[in-house]
């Protein structure tokens, strides 16, 4: 019977050849887009969740408000980690990692520069799930300057295939200009791409002088907690304001000279929040992230677009097969006459139409195909049509061909045998209306896509005709410029000698894309109840032209001026948060807590700078402060 059934649906397509193009490709269409966009949503909704134990896997994250300006931070200061381990029983274990950015690795004479590095806790390898393909992940990193790398890696500094990584357990690499060197322990597999972090080498944190502060008031240490099953979260974080004073507090005391209690009662608050491993890459609102996050709106419009194209796409089948009933209304009263049930007819017009759905699933895979690298070009994924999506796609391409042929089906068979035969049809008034009301819905889904297009373009120029406050057009980017080292300042000026080149500088701080970031905290000399959270740039002489910012009063950094060490520039919004005006800024003495030179060190303000975005354009332009670090170290 169902042979039948294909065989009468074959027939019909080769008879109806336009009719059943427009159908099918219409319907591969639809499949298409809606997969490729589910492809990426479930890609997005799945980060981090390959970790064994991702559900119990938490971040803290430092959350403060000092004099009105609110603090979010990823990182946190270095002993948190012990301090949660020790204090709170719902702590399993711990663990820390602090970005390195990309350091010059040397191997036997080979320089790379290009590979992220990090020093994590030696038991970072026990809550995190990253299989290592040779080593011992409970001893590769319990000693100093023992590193892990990845297959990439591995591969790329000593060559060979994955069959003789052992050889590589053993090697030797070195890290800038430091004399030491790191032993090869261990082999992973590459961090997947699903991560929330991407890098290629970890280090042991064991030696690094740092990670053993006992500093709670400088933070840059991305700490994980792996808690017990069942562990109640808000019993922990209500605990949490315990912790600060107990450990923070004296601290407070300490460095600014200034009681804890007294601190807060001038507004100040610190804290800390746990946040779930799973929700960081969409659901993070916090500053000094490893990598840039997603955004789980985006994600959840991009699905309701791939579902209401699909929908598009089945009312369309629907509307062109209730439309093209008249023909096929005289083959449904013979097959009446002769015996034909009911359900019978309703089982052979939903075979055609499930076996339509498989043609049109069949070209939706070729079209994915062609489509997918383009699409993981322009959104910087790797989504693969594997096994898995595989599966799911001819399971979409079944449930797509009975949804769409559902109506269809019970609305030709309901056609009265005498009436067809005598040519004509029943008043069907009530089909019609709800062929009425599909097509305006089908409307309405499209009218709505192409204002939210017009949407996105307006927007995309807005953002690419917008002032930000500096020039960047003719200005190039020479990454990690520091692995020059002592040479980087000679390298800078032959630069300069060039006449093709205007001007240029040096500095980790780029006002657009990933770069340095310091949390900052100042208040005007004689007022240290206003204590102001900004961004602390260091930058050379050269950075404010180079970039083209404007000064709106005082001047720039110049070398004629030794002062200019303790000197400071200022955006206007960090002159209006200090309370000051931007015409009477210079000259005025500005307090940093927590500076390279030290805490409480003065800052004699020579200049102010027109507001900029150093951030994204969804944030409020915050404070920065801009002292003169012509060491560079960064990039060019």
């Amino acid at each position: 019977m169902l042979k039948g059934y294909f065989k009468t649906a074959w027939r019909h397509i080769v008879r109806n050849k336009l009719y059943s193009i427009i159908n099918i490709l219409g319907l591969s269409m639809g499949i298409a887009t809606c997969f490729i966009i589910m492809l990426y949503v479930q890609d997005e909704l799945s980060y981090d969740k390959f970790n064994t134990n991702s559900g119990n896997i938490f971040r803290i994250v430092f959350k403060a408000n000092l004099g009105g300006s609110a603090i979010n931070e990823a990182s946190v200061m270095p002993p948190v980690a012990k301090a949660l381990k020790s204090d709170f029983p719902e702590v399993k274990d711990a663990t820390r990692l602090m970005d390195y950015g990309k350091p010059r690795i040397i191997y036997n004479g080979n320089i790379y520069k290009d590979d992220r590095f990090a020093y994590v806790d030696p038991n970072f390898f026990s809550i995190f799930t990253l299989p290592m393909i040779e080593g011992n992940p409970k001893v590769a990193l319990q000693q100093p300057n023992c590193v892990v790398i990845t297959e990439s890696i591995a591969k790329k500094y000593f060559g060979g295939s994955s069959k003789n990584l052992q050889d590589v357990i053993g090697k030797t690499i070195q890290i800038n200009n430091n004399p030491s060197v790191f032993i090869v322990t261990a082999v992973i597999k590459n961090v997947p791409s699903g991560s929330h972090f991407h890098f290629d080498i970890f280090a042991s944190m064991k030696g690094l002088k740092d990670a053993d502060s006992d500093s709670w008031l400088k933070s840059s240490y991305y700490t994980y907690l792996l808690l017990h099953p069942g562990a109640d979260i808000k019993k922990m974080e209500s605990k949490f304001p315990e912790m600060v004073a107990k450990y923070m507090g004296p601290q407070i005391q300490q460095e600014m000279g200034l009681g804890f209690e007294q601190f807060r009662t001038r507004g100040n608050i610190l804290g800390f929040a746990l946040q779930p491993l799973n929700s960081i890459h969409l659901h993070s609102h916090t500053t000094n992230e490893i990598e840039p996050g997603g955004s789980a709106s985006n994600v959840y419009i991009f699905a309701g677009i791939a579902i209401f194209m699909l929908i598009v796409a089945c009312i369309n089948f629907i509307n062109l097969s209730t439309a093209s009933a008249s023909k096929r209304a005289k083959e449904v009263g013979v097959r009446k006459v002769v015996g034909s049930g009911r359900w019978q007819l309703i089982f052979q017009f939903l075979a055609e139409s499930i076996f339509i759905g498989f043609i049109a699933m069949l070209i939706a895979i070729v079209l994915i195909q062609l489509v997918l690298p383009a699409f993981n070009n322009l959104s910087g994924k790797q989504l693969h049509l594997n096994a898995e999506p595989l599966i799911a796609l001819l399971l979409l391409g079944l449930f797509v061909g009975i949804i769409a042929g559902v109506y269809p089906a019970f609305y030709l068979s309901s056609f009265k045998p005498i009436t067809v035969l005598k040519g004509k049809l029943t008043d069907h008034c009530k089909s019609f209306s709800l062929r009425s009301s599909l097509v305006v819905f089908q409307f309405f889904i499209s009218v709505g896509l192409i204002i939210g297009t017009i949407v996105v373009y307006q927007q995309m120029k807005f953002i690419q005709t917008r002032d930000i406050g500096y020039n960047k057009d003719q200005i190039l980017i020479l990454p990690n410029s520091y692995a020059l080292g002592d040479h980087e300042q000679l390298f800078k000026q032959q630069m300069l000698n060039d006449p093709r080149i205007v001007n240029a500088t040096v500095s980790w701080y780029k006002p657009a894309g990933p770069g340095g970031y310091n949390n900052a905290l100042a208040y005007p000399q004689g007022n240290d109840k206003l204590i102001v959270n900004g961004v602390d740039y260091h930058i050379d002489e050269n950075y404010i032209p180079t970039f083209g910012m404007q000064m709106i009063s005082g001047r720039n950094f110049s070398k004629d001026f030794a002062t200019d060490s303790s000197g400071i520039i200022l955006n206007e919004t960090a002159v209006r948060a200090l309370g000051w005006e931007v015409t009477n800024a210079v000259g005025k003495i500005l307090i940093r807590q927590n500076s390279v030179r030290g805490n409480n060190y003065p800052y004699h303000v020579i200049g102010v700078v027109k507001n900029f975005n150093f951030k994204s354009l969804h944030e409020m332009i915050t404070p920065l402060y801009m002292t003169l670090y012509p060491e560079g170290g960064g990039d060019f």
